[in-house]
């Protein structure tokens, strides 16, 4: 896939299903391509459940 088809693929891929809210979130990829799957969890978490998110992931 290509970088617009991968950022499409996963623009609504995750969905929060808790009522707990959280301060501040560590969100862990072991690879980091394109980021569109950090960018869609962390667009969700943000949403629903969390204040502050930090990525940790490998290039």
């Amino acid at each position: 896939m290509n970088r617009k088809q991968r950022w499409k693929e996963v623009e609504h891929a995750f969905e929060i299903e808790t009522n707990v809210a959280y301060e501040h979130l560590l969100l862990v990829d072991d690879v980091i391509t394109t980021g569109a799957t950090l960018t869609a969890c962390g667009n969700a978490l943000l949403a629903q459940a969390s204040k502050k998110i930090s990525i940790l992931g490998m290039v």
